[in-house]
């Protein structure tokens, strides 16, 4: 399941994202 691999990358570049 990939599921949770694909949130928490989506969250990380958010939070990259966000921090720039």
């Amino acid at each position: 399941i990939a599921t949770v691999v694909t949130i928490a990358e989506i969250l990380k570049n958010n939070g990259l994202a966000v921090e720039k």
